[in-house]
């Protein structure tokens, strides 16, 4: 299934789209690609965001299982959107009526909670030793494998670059398990 991370700072919107599939019980994360939008208006990210919604490219075909003994339908799958505490794109992603989950660094309802960064980091950290980050698919001249491999170079925390946050906010959500769905 493809994952959308966006984060937002300053007016500018950053988004990482990944595939994340299973191998056994492993999850595995293959990068697709980053795009960052700048100084963008409400109708111009309600327009990205369908755009990102109904491409071709990020919808895929997924088994549906029945709990009454019915045979599994197939049904095409949009990508699943993990956003950062922000009310102007929560708003957005419910007008056009997509699947997504917010992560916050405050505790609250419905809300995937993360006590701070390096929780964030830790999670990519364990994915990237564990061999679980795959680059194939990756689509931009981006050096992403490089900026994630010096992410963790020494002991010191670093700074998050806001071109891989929204990828560590994808890669948290999915690997502590903790997912607040909100649909339409």
């Amino acid at each position: 299934m493809y994952y959308t991370g966006i984060y937002s700072e300053n007016g500018s919107y950053y988004f990482f789209t990944c595939l994340m599939h299973r191998k056994t019980a492993r999850r595995i994360y293959e990068p697709y690609f980053i795009e960052k939008y700048e100084n963008i208006s409400g109708n111009e990210l309600k327009k990205v965001l369908s755009e990102y919604y109904t491409s071709k490219d990020l919808v895929i075909l997924k088994k549906k299982f029945s709990q009454s003994g019915r045979p599994a339908k197939k049904v095409l799958t949009p990508p699943f959107f993990i956003i950062m505490d922000d009310d102007i794109l929560e708003n957005e992603l419910k007008n056009i009526r997509a699947s997504y989950s917010k992560i916050s660094f405050a505790k609250s309802e419905n809300v995937v909670f993360c006590p701070g960064y390096s929780d964030l980091t830790d999670a990519v950290k364990k994915t990237i030793d564990e061999q679980r980050v795959l680059f194939g698919r990756f689509k931009s001249d981006y050096p992403l494998e490089k900026e994630l491999f010096s992410l963790f170079t020494s002991d010191v925390f670093k700074d998050i670059s806001n071109i891989i946050m929204p990828f560590c906010l994808t890669v948290y959500c999915n690997e502590t398990g903790r997912k607040f769905i909100k649909r339409y």
